[in-house]
């Protein structure tokens, strides 16, 4: 084995500890994460009891509380949670030349970016899933009742928040290959988020299409229904879509860039 190759195996076998290590401080995100899914779920079982009669008409008890407490969740904090954590990601390799290095050894695409892209995955899993439990907790100090349907039917609105979740990553990642700044990359996606925020408030039906919108179109945090198959497919083929272009840029864009 010449010292070219091994220093190359070597590259590819250390990537994923060293993206390990640079997320290392992730509690922190994990932490506000929590913190915030507490206080909008809390404002949520409140707006609930105090409109408890009206719902209790409807025979509304859990979607109440996710309506309330989702909306602010899905569409600003999560979003903007996502664009701290992909600058934090891509600011380091931008700073310590680690784009250059692993490009000499054929692996800046194959181990550094696929490994971003899993870590990602791994991160915006893990936020969905602290979100579920305290909506869960909330529920049931609530009084309300957890049946196997209910579990089932919100478990399926987090992954959907998942895929969603996905696409604004994928979308910052390919921005954070581009701009340097982790500043600006936080920047661009505070702006993304903004703009979207208002455009389901204006024009509820172009939020189908926008990055930015797609937790919240997974999560049905505005229609306060269960998923359907007429609603979830469409949402899956076009996040599919997005995500697919997002990632495809970004590998182009490692592959055809001067170093």
């Amino acid at each position: 084995m010449t010292n070219q190759t091994f220093t190359a195996a070597r590259a590819f076998s250390a990537a994923p500890g060293g993206e390990h290590l640079k997320t290392r401080r992730a509690w922190v995100l994990y932490l506000v994460v929590v913190l915030l899914s507490g206080l909008n779920l809390a404002n949520g079982v409140a707006n609930y009891f105090q409109n408890s009669a009206i719902f209790h008409q409807q025979g509304v008890t859990w979607m109440a509380v996710w309506g309330q407490s989702g909306l602010l969740y899905t569409l600003l904090f999560l979003p903007l949670v996502i664009s701290i954590k992909v600058a934090s990601m891509t600011r380091m390799e931008h700073e310590n030349s680690n784009w250059q290095r692993m490009a000499s050894y054929g692996a800046a695409i194959r181990v550094t970016y696929r490994d971003k892209i899993l870590s990602l995955a791994a991160f915006t899993g893990i936020c969905q899933l602290l979100y579920f439990v305290a909506f869960l907790a909330a529920g049931l100090v609530s009084g309300f009742e957890l049946s196997a349907h209910v579990f089932a039917e919100f478990a399926l609105l987090v992954f959907g928040g998942w895929i969603g979740a996905m696409t604004i990553g994928c979308l910052q990642l390919f921005i954070g290959l581009i701009v340097k700044s982790f500043a600006s990359t936080v920047a661009i996606g505070f702006v993304g988020t903004i703009a979207g925020f208002a455009l389901t408030l204006a024009a509820p039906a172009l939020q189908a299409f926008y990055p930015y919108t797609q937790i919240g179109v997974g999560m049905h945090v505005r229609t306060l229904t269960g998923p359907s198959p007429e609603e979830f497919i469409p949402f899956l083929v076009a996040n599919a879509v997005l995500t697919g272009l997002f990632l495809l840029a970004g590998r182009i864009y490692l592959k055809r860039r001067e170093y």
